[in-house]
C-alpha cells in the first residue's frame, strides 16, 4: 500500500505538471484546444487500445516523448508545412500519451475503492490549479522572450516526465501475453479496438457515461465560444477583465473537484453526477438573465464549480463501470466523443449566437445538457467500487 502512496504521488506530480504546460501554451495558441481535437480525432481510435495490449507504461512513456518532441518542433517550425508535421506530432503524442496515462491512474484509485472520488476530486484540482497558473505564466514568458520558450518549456517538462514514469512506477497493466511492440500489427490492432468499443457500446453505464460526456464538453464548448464574445459586446469586458473571469471560474474548479469527488463516495456516483449535470443547466440558464458583469462573475465561477464537480463524479463512475483490461480503450472512447461534441458544438452554439442572440446559445447549451442528464438518469444504474 506504500508503493502504492508514492505511484499515486508521482501521478499526481506528473499530471499537474503537463496540465500546467497545456495551460501555458493557450495564451499563445488560441486554436490549440480545438486543433489538438481534430488531431487526436485522427489517431485515437486505435490508440487506447495499446494501454490495454502493451501494458499503461510503454505508450504512457512513448506518448510523452512523441509530445515533447512536438512541442519543441513547433517551437522551431519555419512555415506551414513543418507546423502542421509538428502539430501532428503533439497530437498523436497527446493521445496516446493520454489514454494510458488515464488507464494507469484508474488502475491504481481502484486500490482505494473507499476513497476513489475523493482520490480523483484530488487530481482534477491540481488539474484545475495548474490551468490557473499556466495561461498567466505562458503569456508572462512568451511576451518577455518570444512566443517559442512556452513551447519548449512545455516539451521539456514531456521529456522530463518520461525517464521518470519508466523507473519510479511499476506496470498496473502486464502486458498481453506474446505482445510486444514489434508484434502488433496495425489491422490487428483495429480488429481489437472495435471489439472494445463493441463491448462497451453495449453497457448501459457506459451508454451513460458517453452522454455525460458530450454534456461536459457541450458546456466547455460554450465557455470557450460563446461566453467570451458575449462579455465582450454586451457588458464590454476587456481582455483583462476576461481574464479575471476565467481566473475565477478556475479557481471555483480547485474546489469543485474534490467536492465532486467527495460527494460520488457519500451519495454514490450516479446521484453525484445527476447534482453536477443539474449545476451546469443551472449555471448556463442563468447567463440568459445576466445583467451586470458582477453577476456574469458569479454565474461563471459557479460553472466552473459545476464542470470541476461533473468531471470528478463522471471519472468515479467511469472507474467503477470498465474492467481492467478496457480501461485504455474506454478512456479514449471517451476522448473521442469529446473529441466529436468539441468540433461540432462551438460551429453550432457561435452560429446560433450569430443568427439568433447569445442568450439562444446559452439556454440550448442548458437544454441539450438537461437533455443528456435525463438520458443518463435513464441508463446509469448503481455499481458497487471496482477493485483493481
Amino acid at each position: 500500500m506504500e508503493h502504492a502512496k508514492t505511484q499515486l504521488g508521482v501521478v499526481l506530480v506528473s499530471s499537474a505538471l503537463l496540465q500546467l504546460g497545456i495551460g501555458m501554451i493557450v495564451p499563445i495558441l488560441p486554436a490549440y484546444a480545438s486543433s489538438v481535437g481534430l488531431t487526436e480525432a485522427h489517431v485515437g481510435v486505435p490508440i487506447g487500445q495499446l494501454a490495454d495490449v502493451l501494458g499503461r507504461k510503454p505508450p504512457w512513456v512513448g506518448g510523452a516523448i512523441v509530445d515533447g518532441v512536438g512541442c519543441i518542433a513547433t517551437a522551431c517550425a519555419g512555415g506551414l508545412g513543418s507546423m502542421v508535421s509538428a502539430r501532428l506530432l503533439m497530437g498523436a503524442g497527446s493521445a496516446v500519451g493520454g489514454s494510458a496515462a488515464t488507464a494507469y491512474a484508474m488502475d491504481v484509485l481502484s486500490l482505494y475503492p473507499k476513497h476513489k472520488g475523493r482520490l480523483l476530486g484530488a487530481l482534477n484540482a491540481a488539474g484545475a490549479l495548474a490551468w490557473i497558473l499556466g495561461p498567466a505564466l505562458g503569456g508572462f514568458l512568451a511576451e518577455r522572450a518570444g512566443i517559442g520558450l512556452p513551447f519548449v518549456l512545455v516539451g521539456g517538462i514531456l521529456l522530463a516526465t518520461a525517464p521518470a514514469i519508466h523507473w519510479l512506477l511499476p506496470e498496473t497493466q502486464p502486458p498481453a501475453p506474446g505482445t510486444s511492440v514489434a508484434s502488433l500489427r496495425f489491422r490487428a490492432l483495429l480488429d481489437g479496438t472495435q471489439r472494445s468499443f463493441g463491448a462497451l457500446a453495449r453497457d448501459r453505464n457506459q451508454q451513460a457515461l458517453m452522454l455525460m460526456q458530450c454534456a461536459l464538453f457541450t458546456g466547455w464548448s460554450c465557455s470557450l465560444t460563446v461566453l467570451p464574445l458575449y462579455a465582450a459586446a454586451t457588458h464590454g469586458a476587456s481582455p483583462a477583465e476576461l481574464g479575471t473571469l476565467y481566473s475565477v471560474s478556475s479557481a471555483l474548479g480547485v474546489l469543485g473537484a474534490p467536492l465532486g469527488g467527495a460527494a460520488a463516495d457519500a451519495l454514490g456516483r450516479v446521484p453525484a453526477v445527476s447534482l453536477g449535470g443539474g449545476m451546469l443547466v443551472a449555471s448556463f440558464a442563468s447567463l440568459a438573465a445576466v445583467d451586470s458583469q458582477l453577476h456574469l462573475l458569479g454565474t461563471m465561477a459557479a460553472l466552473g464549480f459545476g464542470e470541476a464537480f461533473l468531471m470528478s463524479s463522471i471519472a468515479a463512475l467511469a472507474n467503477d463501470v470498465t474492467p481492467p483490461h478496457l480501461r485504455g480503450a474506454q478512456s479514449a472512447l471517451l476522448a473521442q466523443v469529446g473529441d466529436v461534441t468539441f468540433v461540432a458544438m462551438p460551429i453550432a452554439l457561435s452560429l446560433l449566437a450569430t443568427t439568433a442572440s447569445h442568450e439562444s446559445a446559452f439556454l440550448a447549451s442548458a437544454g441539450l445538457i438537461a437533455g443528456a442528464s435525463a438520458g443518463f438518469r435513464t441508463l446509469a444504474r448503481p455499481c458497487k467500487p471496482r477493485h483493481g
